[in-house]
């Protein structure tokens, strides 16, 4: 496999789950970014100035901003870091927190740092660590998020 790599200016991209029902795993945009590039069009390293679209199915669920986002070499995760915010408008809702690792084949977010969610005007937290669904629906923290939802 032959990989190059590139330092781009503004733009974005998808990346999408493998087989055959290919749907879109999320959605980065960056104002600049330090990327490898495959043969095959898969792309990682890191991008700045961030924001972007989580999925559920192969639908939009929540947008991100985020200072940096790392992009996996292996699997599809997804790494945001430094003041990152993620919101749902249905139901509105919003999480912010130092970092999230988004795991887009098991569709859960694990928040870490100074976590606070906000839902129907009520702020908890802030909290050590928080999981979520794309859609912002489902959270709480790791252990009460996965005896409830089993992730």
């Amino acid at each position: 496999m032959l990989e190059q790599a590139v330092r781009t200016s503004a733009a974005e991209g998808t990346r999408y789950s493998s087989g055959k029902n290919r749907r879109p795993l999320w959605t980065v945009r960056w104002n600049r970014a330090d990327l490898n590039a495959s043969e095959e069009g898969e792309f990682y390293g890191t991008a700045y100035d961030v924001s972007g679209t989580f999925f559920k199915g192969a639908q939009a669920a929540s947008t991100f901003r985020a200072k940096r986002a790392v992009i996996a070499q292996k699997g599809n995760t997804l790494e945001l870091l430094g003041g990152v915010s993620v919101q749902s408008e249905r139901p509105p809702s919003k999480l912010e927190c130092d970092s999230v690792i988004w795991d887009p084949e098991r569709e859960v977010g694990e928040a870490r740092g100074n976590v606070r969610f906000t839902a129907d005007d009520v702020v908890i937290g802030p909290f050590d660590a928080f999981r979520f669904s794309p859609e912002l629906n489902a959270a709480g923290t790791p252990g009460i998020f996965g005896k409830r939802y089993g992730k």
